[in-house]
């Protein structure tokens, strides 16, 4: 764009037109930001805009001088290609503007460290344009519409046949599927197996860990395609580079195993990863692994403490990912709600134990009378906060733990995590009132603190699923579901509702020692978007050797059309200068 296009002129031309057009208004006010026009015009923009917001119109040349004190000549009404014309140079205006805004902020997030969001700012603000996608002409060639749409919408099955059962044949690209389950419940082991499902049928997938080394990947899934345990891998390391050389050629497709830094690692990583994988390697997966996604940060600027929020980002922001290199995205989040280990209970003998001392069987003091352990999680690394209340007492916990709420006479009336919105000011149950041995109080939570990663457990009781915590009620694990068979719920889930709304499938994973004993994994279907599968349930075969996951049902057998890695870059070499590269740098 010429400089004469975006001076002062130029910008009360644009203010001008828009005032004598109002349907040209209308196409560029998404555009418009106050803060792009010159000083001087700025308030006449934002009274224009606030002005259509108001009165769903745009505002008259007289009223608009009368309200900003700025006079704009008028012009007269465009013609179709005139406005047309205005209205695409105002989109150049805004995207060079907006542009020259990011740039202007980039030293700053560059000071903070804050990289990902400059790159996101610069690359948003480059994409402002008009709406050059008008959507679906409904009644226009319908037959073509249909053809179309028949082949865009084909699912890739699981080719577990259950499963595709269950959903409704397979999920579709740009998907989003959660695996969930508590710490050490299997969520790698599922991704891994369903990665191996879709790589057996030719196509291409991407393996990113946040959590274990890549070469701990490889061997699991060397374990898969060989069927032999890992822990007899190398020493019968012939075999199985054998059985990997038959699978290759037997027409696996590609799969790539990266590993990246935990915490740190945001989608703009993995985008950038994948960008390089089709420049170098001439390679466009089908499906993405991450492994996974409490595990990284988001792009986006958010408080700290809003855990919700940043989960809320993350899962979008993988989400997207597939939508830009149309491949189903894989990823999966925890379950459970977690107490640091050196928590103490009241037994029944009166004495006073630590959560990683305590042991099934044993008997501790809740809110009605003494409740028995039948269940205790592994010791895990989590980001905790501690909880301490204006009678002394504290308590350290994750974000997602349950905490009972009550009113000022003790009667409980919901339940809060830090994620949900637990705050200074809620009153909570506590025993901690050593006059009279075990009258309960209700004290307020004075402080809540960050205090970085901690040790955790968490355990199962009986009865109403209620204890004492250093002496303050809380809710104990979801862990529950594993034993009763009851329905996992999405407020078990690290980040809670936020990741279930943006996820198309979310299963969990429920696997206790008596079902590994077994050979049994049971997935619970807790959001299905294009089926009717929610809440119910499919008991799948495990096999703790050779990791695999299979079918239960052996004699359902689907037809299955043998499914191909998605076109376009396999005549590409790489490192040559072709068309495909330019296609790949005007993609972003």
């Amino acid at each position: 764009m010429s400089e004469a296009l975006i001076d002062d002129a130029a910008q009360r031309l644009y203010i001008a037109s828009m005032i004598s057009n109002p349907g040209l208004f209308a196409r560029v006010n998404h555009l418009l930001k106050p803060s792009y026009f010159d000083p001087s015009l700025q308030k006449t923009v934002t009274f224009l805009k606030e002005y259509f917001q108001n009165q769903r119109s745009v505002a008259p040349a007289q009223i608009v001088e009368a309200a900003t004190k700025t006079k704009i000549d008028p012009v007269p009404v465009l013609g179709k290609a005139d406005a047309q014309y205005i209205a695409e140079q105002i989109a150049q205006f805004c995207q060079i503007r907006a542009v020259t805004e990011a740039v202007l902020r980039a030293p700053s997030h560059i000071e903070k460290g804050s990289l990902g969001q400059m790159v996101n700012e610069i690359k948003l603000a480059s994409q402002i344009a008009l709406h050059s996608d008008l959507g679906i002409d409904y009644f226009n060639d319908p037959i073509e519409r249909l053809t179309a749409s028949e082949s865009a919408e084909i699912l890739i099955p699981t080719y577990w046949d259950t499963v595709d059962e269950m959903i409704g044949g397979g999920v579709g690209r740009q998907e989003l599927i959660l695996f969930l389950a508590n710490s050490g419940g299997g969520k790698s082991v599922a991704k891994l197996n369903l990665g191996y499902n879709w790589l057996k049928a030719g196509l291409n997938g991407v393996y990113i860990t946040l959590e274990m080394r890549d070469r701990v990947v490889a061997k699991r899934l060397d374990s898969i395609i060989s069927r032999i345990s890992g822990k007899n891998i190398f020493a019968n390391k012939l075999k199985v580079g054998q059985d990997i050389e038959i699978a290759r050629d037997s027409g696996f497709g590609r799969f790539f195993i990266k590993r990246m830094r935990e915490t740190t690692t945001t989608a703009d990583h993995i985008t950038a990863y994948l960008r390089e994988l089709e420049v170098e390697c001439a390679f466009r997966p089908d499906f993405v692994i991450v492994d996974y996604l409490d595990l990284m940060a988001t792009v986006q600027k958010h408080n700290g403490d809003s855990l919700f929020v940043k989960d809320k980002f993350v899962a979008e922001e993988v989400r997207a990912i597939g939508f830009d290199f149309d491949c189903i995205m894989v990823s999966s989040s925890q379950l459970g709600r977690c107490l640091d280990k050196n928590t103490k209970v009241e037994l029944q003998t009166g004495e006073q134990v630590t959560l990683e001392a305590l042991q099934i069987g044993q008997h501790i003091l809740s809110n009605n009378g003494y409740v028995e352990v039948l269940a205790k999680t592994p010791v895990e690394l989590k980001k905790c906060y501690k909880i301490t209340l204006e009678d002394g007492s504290s308590v350290v916990m994750s974000a997602d733990h349950k905490m009972p709420v009550c009113d000022s006479e003790g009667n409980l009336i919901g339940e809060k995590t830090i994620k949900s919105g637990l705050k200074v000011g809620d009153l909570l149950c506590s025993n901690n009132f050593t006059e009279v041995l075990y009258i309960e109080h209700y004290p307020s939570i004075c402080l809540i603190e960050e205090v970085g990663e901690v040790e955790v457990i968490d355990i199962e009781v009986s009865g109403n699923n209620l204890f004492y915590a250093n002496g303050i009620l809380t809710h104990n694990s979801a862990i529950t579901a594993t034993r009763e068979q009851k329905s996992l719920g999405q407020d078990m889930i690290q980040g809670g509702i936020s990741k279930i709304n943006t996820a198309d499938l979310a299963i969990a994973l429920v696997k206790d020692e008596a079902m590994d004993a077994a050979g049994l994994y049971r997935f619970e279907f807790l959001k299905s978007r294009n089926s009717s599968a929610v809440n119910k349930k499919l008991d799948m075969a495990w096999n703790p050797e050779s990791l695999r996951i299979s079918d239960m049902k052996t004699s359902l057998k689907l037809e299955r059309p043998k499914m191909q890695a998605k076109p376009g870059l396999s005549a590409v070499k790489p490192g040559s200068n072709s068309d495909s590269l330019e296609m790949l740098i005007n993609q972003g």
